[in-house]
């Protein structure tokens, strides 16, 4: 008998030493788990940053730049009217916001950035585009931007617009000494 005592021992042991795998097994993958939230919320923190640092540094090259800025004026009452120079500083200036709701939009569907950010960014595309001479650019831009974007961009200006007084209000800079 002596000989079944030490299979039991044995098998004994060899249960313990399974059941402490599985435990550490376990262990690893909620480890691991933890870590990926960790990266994740890294990573979200990081693009925020990022394209809210783009945020500023188009707003410094704006006010950096007084024929564009002077440019832009005129473009947001009429872009039809505007000369090629002001055409083209205009969609210099309002592409760089059109491709951050577009960076901002991709980021908020893939949970690396937070909804509010995302959806100013959409919001700030939606006011410039929703003013008189934004919309006469738009109407023939939209083809250049990614479908989800133009729609969440029609959407703000279809259900939420704001007049170019109220544009003005929010952005005296951008009003002429005429207005």
């Amino acid at each position: 008998m002596p000989e079944f005592g030490a299979f039991m021992k044995l098998e004994t042991i060899y249960y313990i030493t399974q059941i402490i795998a599985v435990v550490l097994i376990l262990g690893s993958l909620i480890a691991i788990f933890i870590q990926q939230r960790k990266d994740h919320a890294l990573a979200r923190a990081e693009n925020q940053r990022e394209i809210l640092m783009k945020t500023t540094e188009w707003f410094d090259a704006m006010l950096s730049s007084p024929t564009g800025l002077i440019s832009v004026q005129r473009c947001l009452v009429d872009f039809k009217g505007a000369s090629s120079r002001e055409k083209a500083e205009f969609m210099q200036y309002v592409v760089k916001i059109i491709v951050m709701a577009e960076q901002a939009s991709f980021m908020l569907r893939h949970g690396l950035i937070d909804d509010d950010s995302g959806l100013k960014f959409i919001a700030f595309a939606a006011m410039h585009l929703g003013t008189p001479g934004g919309s006469e650019y738009w109407n023939n831009a939209k083809s250049a931007f990614a479908n989800h974007v133009v729609e969440a961009i029609d959407d703000r200006i279809t259900n939420d617009p704001i007049t170019l007084d109220q544009f003005h209000k929010m952005f005296p800079l951008f009003k002429t000494d005429s207005e």
